[in-house]
């Protein structure tokens, strides 16, 4: 995740092959505080959710979904599985 961070810095783009490498780069840009890369991802993670990844979102640790950037990923996972799914109980 580091050098992908690096390279976002650089490059201003990332090619990760799937969401879960999507995830550990936005972990690591959170710790960093990468803010570009930090939205980048969360871009990513929002235009290629699923009903899983929307669900594992949800899961995120607490520390990190009250991360004013991430309550958008949060919040665009609860609309997903409403919208999908039909309902979510708080």
């Amino acid at each position: 995740a580091f050098m992908n961070v690096l390279r976002f810095v650089h490059q201003g783009t990332l090619q990760l092959p799937c969401t879960a490498e999507v995830l550990d780069v936005l972990i690591l840009a959170l710790k960093m505080d990468v803010t570009r890369c930090v939205d980048y991802c969360l871009r990513e993670l929002q235009s290629s959710m699923t009903t899983d990844s929307a669900l594992h979102y949800l899961q995120l640790p607490q520390n990190m979904l009250t991360n004013h950037r991430v309550q958008s990923l949060k919040e665009s996972a609860e609309k997903f599985l409403v919208e999908h799914l039909g309902y979510i109980e708080k």
